[in-house]
């Protein structure tokens, strides 16, 4: 009798995405957390998914007159692969009438393949609308092409790998001649600069530069731009677009999953108000077996 050999079971794909407006917790001059705005979690098996928010205000510490984040994964049928979206919109932004947008626009996209295990980024439509700190315009340009194409499933976070080497050049046109006041180093908000190692987690931002306009009609910042950060005295430290990338399961040196979270505005408080606040949040990740 023939040899019998056992079938390979058919691959599938465990969706994971959240998506949400604000978050934040104050410690001065009240005590209040913010509970998480137009949340969604993505069902593990894809399909789709949106909530709308309107009129939220937190006190007077920040407001927006509208939010709407959404979700989806499905079959991509023209790679036989998967796709995760992740997205967050947040109109009329208002932290402390110093840091105010028009729109921002938080967006992951994650393709998955049909064979191999590390998933394409995209942040395709992820961007600031009209950004200013205490009414002077803010530029601030986004590189979204960062992660590239994987190559042969090499993890993002390789050592010497492509996305390392791109992101060393990133962050030294960023960077260059640029630091940040010895207040605003104190501050919960982390920096990064050149000196990137091989680590399985890895934070960065999108920010390819801030550019400040000096219109005569409008006042000099009130405040130091380095790199993607801007210290604002009497009001705290703000960052922009930043990106975490976690990957872990490895087998072989392949890591079987890849996290991606995108925080469009991360501000911390150190003026008459205090704590920490979170805007236009969004995470993608998932899995596929065998």
């Amino acid at each position: 009798m023939p040899e019998e050999t056992a079938q390979t079971p058919p691959r599938t794909h465990t969706h994971n995405a959240e998506a949400k407006a604000l978050h934040g917790s104050l410690t001065l001059p009240l005590r209040h957390v913010i509970q998480p705005q137009a949340q969604l979690h993505l069902d593990p098996t894809g399909k789709y998914h949106s909530v709308p928010a309107k009129n939220f205000r937190a006190e007077g510490v920040v407001s927006y007159t509208s939010a709407y984040s959404q979700v989806s994964g499905n079959r991509d049928p023209k790679h036989n692969g998967w796709t995760t979206l992740s997205s967050v919109v947040v109109e009329d932004l208002n932290i402390l009438e110093v840091v105010t947008a028009d729109r921002v626009v938080a967006q992951i996209i994650a393709d998955h393949p049909a064979v191999g295990y590390v998933p394409e980024i995209s942040f395709l439509g992820t961007r600031f609308d009209n950004l200013r700190i205490a009414g002077h315009p803010v530029d601030v340009a986004l590189d979204l092409n960062l992660f590239g194409k994987p190559e042969k499933d090499i993890h993002y976070t390789k050592k010497d790998g492509p996305f390392l080497r791109g992101l060393r050049e990133h962050y030294k046109h960023l960077w260059h001649g640029k630091e940040l006041p010895a207040d605003a180093l104190k501050s919960k908000v982390s920096t990064m600069n050149a000196d990137i190692l091989e680590h399985e987690s890895l934070t960065f931002s999108l920010v390819s530069q801030i550019d400040c306009h000096s219109e005569i009609r409008f006042p000099p910042l009130p405040g130091t731009c380095a790199g993607h950060t801007i210290h604002i005295p009497h009001f705290g430290t703000v960052t922009f677009a930043n990106v975490t990338v976690h990957q872990e399961e490895f087998v072989d040196g392949v890591p079987h999953k890849t996290t991606v979270e995108l925080t469009m505005v991360d501000a911390n408080f150190g003026c008459v108000v205090g704590g920490d606040l979170t805007a236009a949040y969004a995470k993608t990740n998932g899995t596929s077996v065998p």
